[in-house]
Order: C-alpha cells, then sequence, then structure tokens
C-alpha cells in the first residue's frame, strides 16, 4: 500500500490544504480518483472525475500507474472568459 499526500487546490480546498489516500502500489491515476470519491463522498464523484491529477512535472492521465509515492495535486476543471 502507497500513500499519497494530494494538494488541494480551487473547490478543493473547501476538503483543507491536502487529502491523504491509501491505494494498492501500481494503482492508476482513475483509481487514486475513485479511492477520493470514497473518500469525500458520491456528490463529489463528478468534481472528481473531471479533475486531473498532476506531479511536478505534468498532469496525468486517468491510465497512468503510479509505482512510488509521490506527491501529487488535484486541480478542479476552470471556467474562464
Amino acid at each position: 500500500m502507497i500513500n499519497y499526500s494530494i494538494k488541494c487546490f480551487g473547490v478543493f480546498r473547501q476538503f483543507g490544504d491536502t487529502l491523504c489516500v491509501t491505494v494498492d502500489a501500481g494503482s492508476s491515476v482513475q483509481q487514486i480518483k475513485a479511492a477520493l470519491v470514497q473518500q469525500l463522498g458520491e456528490q463529489h464523484k463528478t468534481l472528481v472525475e473531471e479533475s486531473v491529477l498532476a506531479n511536478d512535472n505534468a498532469i496525468l492521465p486517468n491510465a497512468y500507474i503510479l509505482q512510488e509515492e509521490t506527491p501529487l495535486s488535484i486541480l478542479p476543471p476552470v471556467c474562464g472568459g
């Protein structure tokens, strides 16, 4: 099992500065998002699914497999004009 600390931005700040989830080693970004939904509740499922996770270098696709503990950030969708 690996613990991921996820820095919160935007609307996710209502949950604090960081969220922590524990998933199996070799989990995908999508599996980490599923763990977040379990933690935050089904009412936040759409928000989590439409958001992206990023490491220090890039936005990670949902199929990306994380092999080791690394700091992550969750970025909600943004609207602008």
